[in-house]
């Protein structure tokens, strides 16, 4: 495969497995639209009947069930921990109530995790454009390099068996760095700064052989971080979609409590 399909493939490749992730994300709203409109509703509803002893109670619920679905092994189930943790907030409760603080807590919860996700989804918009310039950046390479091979006696094989005379300096700054995003506490990486800024007009047929294999490898290195990325983000997904669904079965217990009982929970 010659440089410049090379590059091109690399351009095309994670943003081709981004747009997949995004028609997922897509294609889960959609299917829970309906639902999604009830339980804005009902959230409103509990909101404003709420007194404010027991919002405060129930953020505290929010937090602990935050920590524990972050800290539990796959196969948890998520409405018993939320149970759990309300039972454990809010003593001598009746069953109609713990559904109405379950629900409660669940709402924040996922609007908890929808700003996680939007922090993991800004992390890979920003890879996705740094990997841009570096595809851009590859194919100026290839540009100065032709030019250069046409007025020079000396073959690319010949002028990459030079050895720089000192270290060079990093392509990318913070590589491999991470992060934990504020609510779920989820590790996911950071996008690496690319710090090169040579004047390839300057530089040797040598100089520009070695950087250009430089460049290369920090694409690579963004592609493998790309795909980390995107499994974090699947997960959390996964995760907000589990969030609905338990939402919306739990429509069917409080759509019809008054908002008397909602107001008396303490």
């Amino acid at each position: 495969m010659s440089t410049k399909i090379q590059s091109i493939v690399s351009g095309w490749i994670i943003p081709f497995f981004a747009v997949s992730l995004m028609a997922m994300v897509m294609s889960v709203n959609s299917a829970q639209e309906v639902d999604k409109k009830e339980i804005l509703k009902q959230q409103y509803r509990i909101r404003k009947n709420l007194n404010p002893a027991t919002k405060t109670k129930a953020m505290f619920a929010v937090k602990t069930f935050e920590n524990q679905i972050s800290s539990a092994e796959g196969g948890v189930f998520l409405s018993y921990i939320a149970s759990e943790v309300i039972q454990g907030q809010f003593e001598n409760i009746s069953p109609p109530e713990v559904d109405i603080l379950t629900f409660h807590v669940l709402c924040e919860a996922t609007n908890d995790i929808e700003d996680d996700i939007r922090f993991i989804t800004a992390e890979i918009e920003a890879m996705n454009r740094a990997k841009q310039k570096l595809n851009e950046l590859i194919e100026d390479f290839n540009g100065w390099i032709e030019e250069k091979m046409k007025s020079s006696t000396q073959s690319i094989e010949t002028a990459s068996t030079q050895v720089p005379e000192k270290e060079l300096p990093p392509v990318l700054k913070e590589y491999e760095s991470m992060a934990v995003t504020p609510n779920f506490k989820v590790e996911y990486p950071r996008s690496p700064e690319i710090t090169y800024s040579k004047n390839l007009e300057e530089m040797s047929l040598s100089e520009l052989d070695t950087d250009l294999n430089r460049i290369k490898t920090a694409l690579n290195s963004f592609h493998r971080i790309s795909e980390t990325s995107s499994l974090v983000l699947e997960k959390e997904m996964g995760q907000r979609s589990e969030f609905l669904q338990m939402l919306s079965d739990l429509i069917r217990s409080i759509s019809d409590v008054k908002d008397d009982l909602i107001k008396n929970i303490k």
